[in-house]
């Protein structure tokens, strides 16, 4: 069992099958109990292109280092140029890679001809079914994006990195994607917790979680974010690294001062803010 602590370098995919209490479960409870025992006993709900969009925005801001290891554009099966030859010893396949045969009749030859391929592929395969399989087999491990996802992703990066307070703070020492598991007592009752805080600061003091928007306004962003309890996530991240660092022998607390967030916009041209809460 994991003890409590900070943990700077868990994978995602382990910090989320980690089976302790966090913001996303005690969201559900406080916005409808119903909802937070119907994903108690039934698991997560759909994840949606604006969810995985914001996890590439993530990836492409926080985790530049792993983009390439994490994401692959994911190239179109096409149809290969192909052409046919009665021979003495029977039916030809000329393809881009090279001949196969013979065959006993043209049909046989169509019917195993490596018609469909797409680039990575060192070969080709006679239906588009086989060779969408062979993609997946091929891309095993990694997450597969069109063109204008991986762009958009790129794009959205570089307005956060072009924007002054948010890109002294990301370029300075700070953890990104930072673990930590702490105990609450409730009731007479230790409840294991996690949190994973976008971005934090020890030099500062300061905890930040980037955030995309529709507007990323002062007015428009804290409409948003009083209805998606953002400020309650951020504070309970904050509470949960500083009982982290004291839980777990820390002879230096990870103290935390000040909260921002980062709300950059999902369109065009990525309008970035730095917005901090009051005390």
């Amino acid at each position: 069992m994991m003890r409590p602590g900070i943990y700077p370098n868990i994978p995602d995919h382990k910090y989320r099958a980690l089976p302790f209490l966090n913001w996303s479960r005690l969201k559900l409870v406080l916005d409808c109990p119903s909802k937070a025992k119907h994903y108690s006993d039934y698991g997560g709900g759909f994840v949606s292109e604006p969810m995985r969009r914001g996890t590439r925005v993530h990836t492409a801001v926080l985790e530049s280092s792993k983009w390439n290891q994490t994401y692959k554009i994911k190239p179109d099966i096409t149809k290969q140029e192909l052409s046919f030859e009665k021979k003495p010893e029977g039916w030809m396949c000329a393809h881009p890679r090279g001949v196969i045969g013979p065959f006993k009749t043209k049909r046989e030859a169509q019917d195993v001809a490596p018609l469909y391929t797409f680039d990575g592929a060192d070969q080709g395969w006679p239906k588009a079914a086989d060779a969408k399989t062979a993609m997946a087999d091929i891309y095993d491990g990694f997450k597969l994006i069109t063109r204008d996802q991986h762009d958009h992703a790129m794009d959205t990066a570089q307005a956060v990195f072009s924007h002054k307070a948010s890109a002294d703070l990301l370029f300075s020492k700070m953890n990104t994607e930072l673990t930590f598991v702490w105990v609450e007592e409730i009731g007479g009752h230790e409840i294991l917790c996690k949190g994973r805080a976008d971005g934090y600061s020890r030099t500062a003091k300061v905890m930040i979680d980037l955030k995309t928007c529709k507007d990323s306004t002062l007015w428009g962003f804290s409409k948003d974010a009083f209805y998606r309890k953002y400020h309650a996530q951020l504070a309970f991240y904050a509470r949960g690294l500083e009982k982290a660092s004291k839980q777990s022998g820390e002879l230096v607390p990870w103290q935390v001062s000040r909260l921002a967030f980062i709300a950059v916009e999902h369109e065009p041209p990525f309008a970035t803010s730095f917005i901090e809460l009051d005390p």
